[in-house]
């Protein structure tokens, strides 16, 4: 999201900024029923991307809050096709994209390690160390502090809040 706020920034429009980014929300949703649905009647397609992509009880909650989990839809989809295919490379690549978006998605590398792809596991292992270290770098605001804050937050996921709390804000 700090990227589309940027473009945004540097426009002068933070809006068009907000938009772009509710933009790659809905494609990313609605990629896997534009995949599912190919060489179906347009009708059809239209139907099936709408209720099982952008209009689905999950895709209306992810935009309400225009929460970016929706983005790794898309590079999950990459992730099983290309598992399904057998293309470890590409199965690797969409694990390391996945875990950008989210750092918790680092555990789809333990399908490999169920598949005795110990090799892909220590690259794709390798290759999320990397980018995690990449992104801290591309905004370094306040690092290199923000790693253990970051470190901390991943161990907490899921973690119940009081509702007094004033974090997180929505």
């Amino acid at each position: 999201h700090r990227v589309f706020g940027a473009i945004g920034n540097a426009l002068g429009q933070p809006r068009v900024g907000l938009f772009l980014y509710m933009a790659a929300l809905v494609a990313s949703l609605a990629t896997p029923a534009v995949w599912a649905s190919r060489g179906k009647a347009w009708h059809r397609r239209a139907g099936v991307i709408a209720l099982f992509g952008v209009a689905s009880v999950p895709g209306v909650i992810a935009l309400d809050r225009a929460n970016s989990v929706a983005m790794a839809v898309a590079p999950l989809l990459g992730f099983l096709v290309a598992l399904r295919r057998g293309n470890e490379r590409l199965t690797i690549g969409a694990i390391i994209i996945a875990a950008l978006i989210k750092p918790q998605f680092v555990v789809l590398l333990l399908v490999l390690v169920g598949l005795r792809k110990w090799r892909g596991f220590a690259v794709g292992l390798a290759g999320v160390a990397v980018t995690q270290v990449l992104a801290f770098v591309a905004w370094p605001s306040r690092f290199p502090h923000t790693i253990p804050e970051s470190l901390t937050n991943v161990l907490d996921y899921g973690q119940g809040t009081a509702l007094s709390s004033d974090f997180p804000t929505n």
